[in-house]
């Protein structure tokens, strides 16, 4: 398999989920999709480094680097989207950054709880004791058991399906400012 068709497949099979987490994170699709955009882009600069070294946990924490640079995804300057799950987002804009990544990471990634702490850089003792604490909180903030927690976690991909990721070979290629945009179905 030659060096684009091992990123092409890896964009495929993970982009959606790189960008479903990455909304969960920050609260805000359109600074997801940027966010997930440019990680992707910068993945393929760098491809050849870190391609044999956890490629998924690299590409989502610069995705969740980029989301931190962004201005918009400070609570009072984002948009409120009708179609977003505002009260579940700002749930989890209230708990602090490592807690709300390790939890989208174990619902929205599909990653176990081990793989988790290495990738947001806790100890995988202190992280299920921040995940447990900050998972009470939900519950009690929003008053739903554990599964209709994971059950409206998994519902954000509602908005972010109406996002068209740009294909593959878009993101081989170097992007300036203001290529991508966002495009719904």
């Amino acid at each position: 398999m030659t060096r684009v068709d091992e990123f092409d497949h890896f964009f495929s099979s993970t982009a959606d989920v790189t960008l479903k987490a990455t909304y969960a994170v920050c609260g805000d699709r359109n600074v997801a999709f940027e966010s997930t955009v440019d990680a992707y882009c910068r993945a393929w600069r760098d491809w050849t480094k870190i391609r044999n070294h956890n490629p998924d946990g690299w590409v989502r924490t610069e995705a969740w680097r980029l989301t931190a640079l962004s201005r918009s995804t400070h609570p009072l300057r984002q948009r409120h989207e009708e179609d977003s799950d505002r009260d579940l987002l700002t749930a989890l804009a209230k708990l602090r950054s490592d807690d709300r990544r390790l939890i989208a990471l174990l619902t929205l990634g599909a990653v176990d709880l081990e793989e988790a702490c290495r990738e947001v850089g806790v100890p995988a003792q202190q992280g299920a004791e921040s995940v447990t604490t900050a998972l009470g909180g939900l519950e009690s903030t929003l008053g739903e058991t554990l599964d209709q927690l994971e059950e409206r976690m998994h519902g954000l991909s509602r908005v972010t399906r109406q996002l068209v990721l740009p294909a593959a070979g878009d993101s081989r290629r170097r992007p300036s400012p203001g290529d991508f945009f966002v495009r719904r179905k």
